[in-house]
């Protein structure tokens, strides 16, 4: 099954080593031992010359978007859903340029997803600083709880894998204007909504957190968020097996004393 995995660098990207973490990020797609996926990069124009020559090298396509429309227009995000809409693939995916993939994430979770008829899976996740050192175990299941999803959506969000069918019949399209300032939020709102996903284990997501990036700069609350947390139904606690809810609490709490 073809993944389009869409990569975006956005306002987040000045003050930090960006050329550094972005080709960590595009080599962890390029060297997937699952090789059936399009790879997009959604760039701003301010991005430095280094990586738009990287880029080109690597013959990655580009996805140009004005720079600093990201708080107004939704730029970085609406990119990623333009260029989704553009691609015919039966999954879709993304990845932070400063966070990357185990090789075989992409392999394992496309072959869970077909041989357990899913609508998609998310993997095990793991927090690094800003010196690429692991700060924590699997931190995958912190946001399958009704308090913490829409509050903070730091790793599970970013390892999914999911059916383009399923996300775009979701709903998400719709609120376009909430993709600016909580873009995070509302994806990981709809994912939740989607029935029959599964964890893929022994697929690894490792997410960087440091005070640059873009989930800790952005601060803009969406009543829309608040609402729906209250009425969703967290379909992923139907279907998660292998945690109970202490577990879950534990983990919760064990990820945010990082913060």
């Amino acid at each position: 099954m073809k993944t389009h995995i869409v990569i975006p660098i956005g306002v987040g990207a000045p003050g930090t080593p960006v050329q550094k973490y972005l080709e960590l990020s595009v080599n962890s797609i390029l060297s997937q031992t699952n090789k059936d996926y399009v790879l997009t990069v959604a760039a701003d124009s301010n991005i430095p010359d280094r990586c738009k020559e990287f880029l080109e090298s690597n013959n990655i396509e580009i996805k140009w978007f004005e720079p600093y429309s990201y708080f107004r227009k939704g730029g970085i995000w609406k990119k990623i859903f333009e260029t989704w809409k553009e691609k015919d693939t039966e999954l879709l995916a993304f990845l932070h340029y400063d966070d990357y993939w185990q090789e075989s994430k992409l392999e394992i979770q496309t072959k869970h997803i077909v041989e357990s008829n899913l609508s998609g899976s998310w993997s095990e996740v793991f927090i690094l600083n800003g010196e690429n050192n692991v700060m924590t175990g699997d931190c995958s299941l912190m946001e399958l709880n009704k308090q913490s999803v829409g509050r903070r959506t730091s790793g599970f969000g970013h390892s999914v894998v999911i059916s383009r069918k399923e996300l775009f019949s979701s709903g998400i399209l719709e609120y376009e204007d909430l993709w600016a300032a909580n873009f995070e939020d509302v994806w990981a709102l709809f994912i939740h909504k989607i029935k029959n996903l599964q964890k893929s284990k022994g697929a690894k997501f490792f997410w960087r957190n440091h005070n640059l990036n873009i989930s800790n700069t952005v601060n803009e609350n969406a009543e829309f968020v608040k609402e729906q947390r209250k009425l969703t139904m967290y379909s992923l606690e139907d279907t998660l097996k292998d945690a109970d809810s202490m577990q879950i609490h534990a983990l919760y709490k064990q990820t945010l004393d990082l913060y």
